[in-house]
């Protein structure tokens, strides 16, 4: 198997946390804990406008049962296209 690898520039929240004007071709989000509530507000707002990109999210958590809003995930994975990837 041949790995690729791409060039990523991370940056910290700084301001707005919003995807309206942005035109990169996907969407790749980190969230820890708590920090997903910020992400899955984004989320929502990219499902309710019809958002095609594709959009990864790696969250992470110390335990399965910290994970946030699970039953919402299947919701947004059938209007989204969203790669979920958890990290316990």
């Amino acid at each position: 198997m041949r790995c690729r690898l791409a060039r990523a520039f991370v940056d910290g929240p700084n301001g707005a946390l919003c995807l309206e004007g942005r035109q990169e071709p996907s969407i790749f989000l980190i969230a820890g804990g708590a920090g997903l509530a910020p992400m899955l507000s984004l989320l929502r707002d990219a499902a309710a406008r019809g958002n095609t990109r594709p959009i990864s999210l790696l969250y992470g958590n110390r335990h399965q049962g910290q994970i946030m809003a699970a039953a919402e995930w299947a919701a947004l994975g059938t209007r989204l296209r969203l790669d979920l990837h958890h990290v316990l």
